[in-house]
Order: C-alpha cells, then sequence, then structure tokens
C-alpha cells in the first residue's frame, strides 16, 4: 500500500483512514526491547555487589553503616544494592538524607552518584579529585540513613496506608534482611515484589532518552550519506524565532526550508504531547507565512506504541503535515519525498 507522504493532498484527504492505518501498521512498537545502554547492569553483575554486601556483613548480622561502608569500597554497586533494599528512587534516598541527616545531597546529585556506582566499580574507594570529598560526604550520608531505615523497618501504619518499607527484606528490619540473606525467598513473594516494583522500569527511565536518540541517529546518517547539509539542535537548545527548538533544520537555522522532529511515545499521553509539539511548528509557519516570511516544510519522524493508539491525533498530524510523516520502516524514503531532494550534493 501506498504511504501517506506518497501521495497528493487530495487523494490523502479522500482515504486518510486507510493512511493513518497504514502508518499505524507501520510503527515498530518496540514494546519488548530497549537499548542496553552503557548503565545497564546484568544480573551477574548485581548478584556479586549483593555478595559482597553479604560477606560484609556476615549476611546482615553485623550489619553496620561501617561494615556497608566496607562492601561499597570493595564494590560501588553496593550503593545500588542498598537503594535496591530500600524500594526507593534516588532522589527519595536524597530527600531522607538531607530531613535526616541535614546532608546537602539533592535529587540531581543522588541520581549522579547512582551513575557513577553503575559505571565505575572503584568509585567509591577512589571517587576522583576535585569534589571526591565532597561525594565521599554525601555517599555516606545516604548510606548512614539507609542503614539507619532498614534496620527499624515498617513502623506501625494507618489502617488506609500502606508504608514503603512493608515488604519481605524491610518490614521486620534487620530480622527481615537476615531471612532473605540465609533463606530462598518463596517464588509467589518474588513474583509480587516484581509487581510492586514494575519490572525493567528503572531502566526504561534511564534509557528514555537513548530510545530517541536512535530515531535521530538514523535521521542524522541519511542526511549526512546525502551530502544535505543540516543543524541538528542540543538537549534544550534555543534557536531564533521557535519556542521550542525541532530536533533537525535544513540547512541551517536562519532561515530553515525544512523542519524535521523526531518523536518515540510509549504511552498514549506521552504521544498526545509529542504530537502536539508538532502541531505547534505547524502553526507557527502559518504565522510566519502571515507576516510574509519564508515558511518552512514541518516533517515528522515517529515511532513507539503510544502513536498507535492516538488515532484522531494521528489523523490529524498527517492533515496537517500533508502525509509528510515517517516511521523507522519508511525512513528509507525520507529524503525523496520531501523538500530535502534538492539539497542532496551525493548520490
Amino acid at each position: 500500500m501506498r504511504r501517506p507522504f506518497e501521495v497528493a493532498p487530495r487523494e490523502l484527504a479522500a482515504d486518510l483512514d486507510d493512511f493513518v492505518n497504514a502508518t499505524l501498521t507501520d510503527l515498530q512498537a518496540p514494546m519488548l526491547t530497549m537499548p542496553r545502554g552503557s548503565a545497564f547492569i546484568e544480573y551477574t553483575r548485581f548478584r556479586d555487589a549483593y555478595k559482597a554486601l553479604k560477606r560484609a556483613t556476615s549476611a546482615v548480622h553485623n550489619f553496620t553503616p561501617a561494615t556497608i561502608w566496607q562492601a561499597m569500597q570493595y564494590d560501588s554497586l553496593v550503593f545500588v544494592v542498598l537503594r535496591t533494599m530500600l524500594g526507593l528512587t534516588p532522589g527519595e534516598w536524597a530527600g531522607l538524607a538531607a530531613a535526616e541527616l541535614d546532608s546537602d545531597v539533592d535529587e540531581n546529585t543522588a541520581r549522579a552518584l547512582d551513575s557513577n556506582c553503575r559505571m565505575r566499580k572503584d568509585y567509591v574507594a577512589s571517587p576522583g579529585s576535585g569534589r571526591a570529598s565532597k561525594a565521599v560526604e554525601r555517599i555516606k550520608a545516604m548510606s548512614e540513613v539507609a542503614h539507619k531505615y532498614l534496620a527499624a523497618g515498617a513502623p506501625a501504619g494507618a489502617v488506609n496506608a500502606v508504608h514503603r518499607f512493608d515488604k519481605v527484606d524491610t518490614s521486620e528490619g534487620l530480622e527481615s534482611l537476615q531471612f532473605v540473606a540465609a533463606h530462598h525467598v518463596p517464588y509467589a513473594v518474588l513474583l509480587y515484589e516484581r509487581y510492586l516494583g514494575l519490572l525493567f522500569i528503572t531502566h526504561r527511565n534511564f534509557v528514555s532518552r537513548l530510545i530517541g536518540e536512535v530515531l535521530e541517529s538514523e535521521i542524522e546518517l541519511r542526511l549526512e550519506a546525502a551530502g544535505i547539509d543540516f543543524y541538528k539542535t542540543r538537549l534544550a537548545e534555543k534557536v531564533p524565532d521557535f519556542g521550542q527548538a525541532p530536533d533537525f533544520l535544513v540547512p541551517d537555522y536562519t532561515e530553515p526550508e525544512v523542519v524535521i522532529e523526531a518523536k518515540v511515545a510509549n504511552d498514549a499521553g506521552t504521544a498526545r504531547d509529542k504530537v502536539d509539539r508538532v502541531l505547534r511548528l505547524v502553526e507557527l509557519n502559518r504565522r510566519r507565512v502571515e507576516q510574509g516570511r519564508r515558511s518552512f516544510q514541518v516533517i515528522a519522524c515517529i515511532e513507539g506504541r503510544g502513536l498507535g493508539v492516538r488515532r484522531e491525533r494521528m489523523k490529524t498530524l498527517l492533515k496537517e503535515l500533508d502525509g509528510k510523516v515517517f516511521t523507522t520502516r519508511t525512513l528509507d524514503r525520507l529524503i525523496t519525498h520531501i523538500h530535502l531532494a534538492r539539497y542532496v550534493s551525493r548520490s
């Protein structure tokens, strides 16, 4: 079947539903795979860090700030293991340290520490120069508050409230930790903990930006291969005349003739916001024409299952962009079906 970018506006309007179907069919919807990224932790790597903590604390029978710190100096990933035991995000853990110990660690710093401990086994033992002492101070504060809460366990709560530590390995404080360290946890309990924790959500959040970068890289490779001059904007970059800068401007950002937005959305809410961002570029172009300025062509390169459930928004997108909507499957026809063809300098 022909795609919407291959037909004239009249044919697009006449068979819009069919062209929406074709575009939705092309969406790859990579639900079951994610980029590994440089910070992905294999189970065996995580298990080794857990074993280091278990060994240093004598299977949690000598669970103290000092023994926790000893384990972290042997393997920095113990920091992440400790956070997993808490069941908190880096920002939430930082909040406890700030409240309990008046630490100056904030959410962004905590995320950076978490990332560094994933990437470098020796980060805690040798965090580097410059801010090394401050990093050590903050990690120690977070470790100390983690010990306090893990040792205490879950307090009795209100009938209509669930305490974050009321889980199999932390509900009774050190007794719970010692039990799971010494015995196999029942499978039903493990499955329930996964249900509460949403399997892979931490890694999904970590690589969410990387998923978008994969699509952008595909576009960039095609533009470079054709010898097309273009400007690729950086994250949160401000470009004159654009409230939100598009991902690519051809041939440059001073007087672009083509602007390209690369959008990946794996849930319906995100899809709505990302389609709206593309449509704002269309509205911006209309205002430029009304002001007698040079217009530009708006192109959308999209991917993700979230866009597949927004049928009416897809209709609007195809109509407003005159069908110039591409997916990973149709990127090979990007240059030949839009205004980019005139900028090709190598075949």
